[in-house]
């Protein structure tokens, strides 16, 4: 009795892959292989389309699904929302989205290989001797080559050249601007010609004990948000009411102290509300989450374009481990989430420089060597800054001036001449500010 051929596709693992993402979006870093084309049915291949589209940008669950599928006009034709609510109930975890994917591949693999030695097969009874030489060998090429580890971390020469031939031609094609940069914009003028705006990777800036790297940081924050960039600022240390008085009382110009006693004029009152107005609409999330594996969930549900690690010390690592081994595991975690090519984002990363260090030079200036040192991450960062704030040594409050420079030590990916010195104003509210021309 003859074998019966093996089934090349398969819905139900179609649906389980589908279900398992839109149960944990997470497990989508374990899929990102997968493409469209991997689906056999249509309305999969539509579906999934969808799920990489809003994965990108924002927060992913069944309503967004069902959102974005209808304003496409492609809702009904994959079912409707009762399908995708019933492929989620079909599905009782997504601890095999890995597994799923794979069958998937292999799937897929199959009925490519499938197709092209049918094609080739139909050459050999019509095609002329030249014609069917010619599809074999480009067949045998297709079938070795057209494999997952293609998508490897591997690229030739060509491949590179191709690809840098490729952006430079986009950069001319699109030309900026004055003012205008191809990164995130900081609202920082100077600090954005120096560094071209805030690219994908580990940016550390280090500071002294109330240099204001957190006011810096929050500055940084709250300016990308107002672009429209999604913004995930990670604070242990402070609960998200107290970084949002700082944001209010900077961004507003009103002293805390005036908010607290309740005696604010009608005319700060008025500003204060306006800012909570404008602030309450951006695309900003602050957690106090410690947890390595907490803090990544959240990135990776949030898919922010910036993410500020403000604590570093205080984020924890597996509890089992000794301290000294939990910050080293910490640091490694923040270079990996910084170089994952998945999240594209910008890692922002306040680390401590040892003030009583620097009191005991006359050279009071940080530099990059101060940050190097047991928690190690400057060494491997995309970039280096200090903060230098001349007023942190004032002792008479009177000659403090409120100037701030940032100092760029180290540019990874794209090459700058360093060091370079970027002159900000800091103001008595806490907000960095461009320096009056």
């Amino acid at each position: 009795m003859a074998k019966s051929k093996p089934m090349l596709s398969n819905e139900e693992l179609e649906q389980n892959l589908i279900g398992s993402i839109l149960i944990d979006p997470a497990c989508y870093q374990d899929v990102v292989q997968v493409t469209p084309d991997d689906f056999y049915l249509v309305r999969h291949r539509t579906i999934w389309r969808a799920i990489q589209s809003i994965i990108k940008d924002g927060p992913l669950d069944s309503v967004t699904l069902s959102d974005a599928l209808d304003s496409e006009g492609a809702l009904s034709e994959v079912g409707g929302s009762a399908y995708i609510a019933q492929i989620i109930s079909s599905v009782p975890s997504a601890l095999h989205a890995r597994l799923y994917a794979e069958k998937l591949v292999a799937l897929a693999q199959r009925r490519a290989d499938e197709q092209r030695v049918t094609e080739l097969m139909r050459c050999a009874y019509s095609g002329t001797d030249a014609e069917y030489s010619v599809l074999r060998a480009e067949t045998a090429r297709r079938i070795l080559n057209d494999t997952r580890a293609d998508r490897s971390d591997v690229a030739t020469a060509r491949d590179m050249a191709d690809a840098t031939l490729d952006e430079i031609m986009s950069w001319a094609d699109t030309p900026l601007g004055p003012g205008e940069v191809r990164g995130l914009r900081t609202g920082l003028v100077d600090f954005d010609a120096a560094s071209g705006g805030l690219h994908p990777g580990l940016w550390v800036l280090g500071g002294v004990t109330s240099a204001g790297k957190t006011a810096l940081s929050l500055t940084v924050a709250v300016n990308v948000a107002a672009t429209g960039r999604r913004v995930l600022y990670v604070s242990p240390e402070m609960t998200p009411a107290d970084l949002m008085h700082r944001i209010i009382c900077a961004y507003a110009m009103v002293d805390s102290r005036h908010i607290e006693a309740g005696t604010l004029t009608p005319e700060q009152l008025g500003k204060v509300t306006h800012t909570i107005g404008w602030v309450s609409e951006l695309p900003l999330s602050i957690t106090t989450a410690r947890d390595m594996a907490d803090i990544e969930t959240k990135v990776r549900r949030t898919r922010p374009a910036l993410t500020v690690l403000d604590g570093i010390e205080w984020i924890t690592g597996a509890p089992e481990r000794r301290t000294h081994e939990q910050r080293g595991d910490v640091a490694r975690w923040a270079l990996s989430l910084a170089a994952d090519e998945q999240l594209q984002t910008v890692v922002w990363l306040p680390m401590q420089i040892s003030k009583k260090r620097l009191a005991e030079r006359s050279n009071k200036t940080p530099d990059d060597s101060d940050l190097y040192g047991s928690f190690e991450p400057a060494q491997a960062a995309d970039v280096v800054m200090t903060l230098d704030v001349p007023d942190v040594w004032s002792r008479n409050h009177r000659e403090h001036t409120g100037t701030a420079n940032v100092i760029f030590w180290k540019f990874r990916k794209r090459r700058r001449i360093v060091p370079v010195t970027v002159a900000l104003r800091r103001s008595p509210y806490g907000l960095f500010q461009n320096l009056a021309k």
